[in-house]
């Protein structure tokens, strides 16, 4: 397998960047691992917590079956560290990964980072919000007009914490040639839609164009928060 890669992660208006991406780095090319995870503002450690699954992730090896252990690693670090320093007790990230081999990739996924899957003219997300507003709108509590007004979109059902309570969502998808995979934070899904995203990836034929015209996008809609994105082409299988 053969692919092309870009990324960035941008600070946006926040003093400090709590987001952490993994661009795929293997020994060969029979498999890569691509991540993304955003730390949770609003206690001490969001930074950390999020490094800390970024290099679970990168450990995490070519076999699809370690990839929850990517998790369970995460939240015994975060124990650990939350032991050490009370300070930490309620840091906490969420992760989304990606495992490439075989004609396939793989996702495991925890909060509400995305992974979206692009071939020609159709987006398809990987992954499912596990936040407070999400579910209303699944369950058909809040229709997606109401869903631009609620005031908890922030809200977490499911992340990474010392706690240790949190609920991993497990997806595939077959690769074919020309596939892009585009991995981001929430400062880019809440500012560009998946409208935008699409007309992003049919508009710049180079995967470097893609993703540089994904960081503008986002930074012209003024984000509210840190704003990151990796993502992958599908060069050979």
């Amino acid at each position: 397998m053969k692919i092309v890669t870009a990324s960035f992660s941008n600070t946006g208006p926040r003093p400090s960047n709590q987001d952490r991406v993994l661009v795929p780095q293997t020994t060969d090319d029979e498999f890569f691992i691509a991540a993304v995870a955003d730390g949770i503002g609003g206690a001490a450690g969001g930074a950390e917590a999020a490094e800390v699954a970024i290099s679970a992730a990168a450990m995490s090896g070519r076999d699809p079956v370690n990839l929850t252990s990517v998790f369970s690693g995460t939240v015994a670090k975060l124990k650990e560290a939350a032991e050490q320093n009370s300070d930490f007790a309620k840091m906490g990230t969420t992760l989304s990964v990606s495992l490439l081999r075989d004609r396939k990739v793989h996702v495991a996924h925890v909060g509400d980072t995305r992974i979206y899957h692009l071939r020609g003219a159709g987006l398809n997300n990987l992954t499912m919000d596990q936040t407070e507003l999400a579910e209303l709108v699944r369950r058909g509590v809040l229709t997606e007009s109401q869903a631009k007004r609620y005031p908890r979109k922030n809200v977490l059902l499911s992340a990474l914490t010392p706690a240790g309570e949190y609920q991993v969502y497990l997806n595939e998808a077959h690769l074919e040639v020309g596939d892009r995979l585009l991995l981001i934070s929430d400062g880019v899904h809440q500012r560009v839609k998946r409208g935008g995203i699409l007309n992003a990836s049919l508009e710049n034929s180079d995967l470097l164009a893609f993703i540089a015209d994904i960081e503008k996008r986002t930074a012209k809609a003024k984000p509210s928060d840190n704003f990151s994105a990796v993502g992958l082409e599908i060069l050979e299988l």
